[in-house]
């Protein structure tokens, strides 16, 4: 066992201390066993570096080697902030995903130990497919699946418009124990990688990728956003060749329609309007690549944009994003029979209904209102649609993310 594995000091509990979802409680655990039994001094000097930039990070006083990223608030902003960071300071490319495998620095350390040369890339390392939690090895007839990480009760969760499955961090923490959990992210982020524009496209490759690591499903798919127009596909495909697909889950996601679309100079001009200084006029006048430079010099000057990440780095996520808002646009939505449970998110939604969506909306003023449930029940007659009273990203935040999953683990189960 390496030495950062060995405890420093144990100490003796009656009980493991619970929350509602029946999870470990770290914050009921005692003060001295959370300070003094975690905490693993950094040796090496890789360990000490990345300590710093952790610290510097997440705004930590005090980070050890085996200190996890997202225990310590790490979300996907700070996320890309600390994988640009370590670039820089060590000239290697390191997929952002990577924070799953290596969530503490002692083997993030150890990896990038083992790079040979500057500059090294590790894109032979990338895959579309992401394991964001195995299943508890101790789970009863999961043999195979404790080794390989996918069992029947794995679900898969697809990228949304950003393209990165980080978001689904904490979903995958939530979930009972023994359902595996993987994610599907885009291509586009690592060097001489162009990123996919077509959601059908999208939804091949996907299912190739799944097919290799569960061959035989049954399958579970999840997609917050625009990944739940690939996780249809992917499940209709799936279908297709005679798997079994027990459920999507959908977490507010939009059918596209003509008042919903928004092609990528709409989206600069109205979405980015409001926090940078732009015109319709200029933004048309650019080229594709162009409008792309414009938009990060733009949000980087109004702060909108964190400094330290690498202009490499926002000018790829930004392209990934342009080009999956094209495949949006460009989506038509076809029938689906197969099993759907959408939770709508209903924050925002009443003020900003306008026009159409007035006269479409039958609801009583007492029921719950959401911009991302219309068109579902005239195409998905199989579709459950539940309300949940948060935003467009809280579906994926706690305290909201914790309700979805009480339920994805009853469905899962049972």
């Amino acid at each position: 066992m390496p030495d950062y594995m060995i405890p420093s000091r144990l100490f003796e509990l009656s009980q493991w201390p619970l929350n509602a979802n029946g999870k470990i409680d770290r914050q009921a655990l005692p003060i001295d066993a959370l300070e003094e039994a975690q905490y693993v001094a950094p040796k090496s000097r890789v360990e000490k570096t990345l300590v710093d930039i952790w610290q510097r990070v997440l705004g930590a006083e005090k980070v050890g080697v085996t200190d996890d990223f997202f225990e310590l608030g790490g979300h996907s902003i700070l996320a890309v902030r600390l994988m640009s960071t370590i670039e820089r300071e060590f000239d290697i490319q390191i997929p952002l995903a990577s924070l799953f495998q290596m969530q503490t620095i002692a083997p993030l350390a150890t990896f990038i130990e083992q790079q040979t040369y500057p500059g090294q890339s590790s894109e032979d390392n990338w895959s579309y497919l992401v394991r964001l939690r195995s299943a508890n090895a101790s789970v009863e007839g999961d043999a195979e699946g404790s080794d390989s990480g996918v069992n029947e009760k794995t679900l898969f969760c697809i990228h949304a418009v950003g393209g990165e499955v980080l978001a689904y961090s904490t979903l995958a923490r939530e979930l009972s124990s023994d359902i595996s959990v993987f994610g599907l992210q885009a291509r586009g982020f690592m060097a001489e990688q162009s990123p996919l524009s077509d959601i059908g496209e999208m939804a091949d490759v996907y299912v190739a990728q799944i097919k290799q690591v569960s061959p035989s499903g049954p399958y579970y798919l999840c997609g917050q956003s625009m990944g739940g127009l690939i996780a249809i596909e992917i499940a209709r495909r799936l279908r297709s060749i005679g798997s079994r697909v027990e459920a999507v889950f959908l977490l507010d996601t939009y059918i596209p329609s003509e008042t919903n679309k928004v092609n990528d100079v709409d989206f600069i001009v109205e979405k980015l309007g409001a926090i940078i200084d732009v015109d319709r006029a200029t933004v048309n006048a650019l080229s594709a690549e162009a409008r792309i430079e414009f938009v990060i010099d733009r949000l980087v000057s109004s702060g909108s944009l964190p400094a330290d990440i690498s202009r490499e780095e926002l000018t790829s996520r930004m392209s990934v994003f342009l080009a999956h808002q094209h495949a949006f646009e460009q989506y038509k939505m076809v029938d689906y029979d197969g099993r759907l449970i959408h939770w709508c998110a209903t924050e925002g939604a009443a003020e900003n209904t306008t026009g159409d969506d007035k006269q479409l909306d039958t609801k009583q003023s007492t029921q719950p209102r959401a911009k991302s449930d219309t068109l579902w029940t005239s195409l998905c007659t199989t579709v459950d649609q539940r309300y949940i009273k948060t935003d467009h990203e809280g579906v994926l935040q706690a305290p909201y993310v914790g309700e979805i999953a009480l339920a994805i683990n009853k469905i899962i189960k049972n």
